[in-house]
């Protein structure tokens, strides 16, 4: 209901006679989106649902979280390191090693931790601005707008040569019908238009997959480059930067740590990119030469 959408039938009476109720399970659910207008946004909405199922204690006393609450993780057994206190000193550690000893120690101090994310920050966002210097490099690459117009011909022509053999199919049947072929004329003749004509969709379809291929760049809308590169400039970690860019952070046994961010499908998507163009680009080179 956040987001605009309504949602029925999650929940079945068993009979008119039985009326206690069965929870459905969601795929059966009646899902109807935009009947109304959204509180907020789906990418709040859904930020929120993901911080939801975190642990995202507070301070003790206070309102706040703690910068990292929720997102560090022990990076053998997968579960959440937990905050303590030593000699005043905040470390996040494993409680199945401290608690069960069926872990390897794991441990980080806090402000080791935020300066290890804080750098791995920056040069995501040092890549992501190497990305879009790259896409923009591909977008005004000669050899590429020369391809789409050669393209943008080819099929012009190709769909000009389909109209005409259109046209010829068409007045075979009247030339028959007229006289002025005989019937083993017109199927001969239409046999070889028709075959023709497969041929000419074919490459057709072929010129508009080509078209398709090269259309489909990646715009400086991309969420993945809007998230990052609008923190150029971050100096200092806050929970908002976090929450907005980091899945998990794992804490491995030598005190280094790996840092999953969010948009990880994006960020394939205009990798793909790039490397599609790249070899786009070579293979037209080896054209022009042969």
């Amino acid at each position: 209901m956040y987001i605009g959408v309504m949602v029925q039938g999650r929940n079945r009476v068993i009979s008119y006679k039985v009326h206690k109720q069965i929870t459905v399970p969601e795929d059966e659910w009646f899902i109807v989106p935009n009947t109304h207008e959204a509180i907020v946004s789906k990418a709040v909405f859904e930020k929120a649902q993901a911080l939801h199922k975190r642990d995202t204690r507070t301070a003790p006393d206070k309102q706040e979280v703690y910068i990292m609450s929720g997102f560090v993780r022990c990076a053998d057994c997968k579960k959440a390191l937990h905050r303590k206190l030593a000699r005043n000193i905040p470390y996040y550690h494993c409680r199945t090693y401290t608690d069960k000893q069926t872990c390897t120690k794991h441990s980080i101090r806090q402000d080791k931790l935020e300066h290890a994310v804080l750098a791995a920050l920056q040069m995501q966002i040092t890549l992501a601005s190497e990305l879009s210097a790259e896409i923009e490099r591909i977008k005004n690459a000669p050899i590429i707008h020369k391809e789409n117009k050669r393209l943008e011909y080819a099929l012009k022509q190709a769909e000009k040569q389909l109209k005409q053999n259109n046209a010829i199919s068409d007045s075979l049947y009247m030339d028959w019908r007229s006289g002025e072929i005989t019937k083993e004329e017109y199927r001969r003749l239409k046999s070889k238009v028709t075959e023709q004509i497969e041929q000419i969709e074919e490459s057709i379809a072929y010129i508009q997959e080509e078209i398709g291929v090269m259309a489909s760049g990646i715009g400086n809308d991309d969420p993945y480059l809007v998230a990052f590169l609008k923190h150029r400039n971050i100096q200092t970690l806050n929970r908002g930067i976090v929450v907005e860019l980091i899945d998990t952070v794992w804490v491995h046994e030598n005190g280094e740590i790996t840092v999953d961010f969010n948009f990880a499908d994006e960020y394939q998507r205009i990798i793909d990119y790039i490397e599609n163009n790249h070899n786009n680009i070579v293979l037209i080179e080896n054209n022009k030469v042969v």
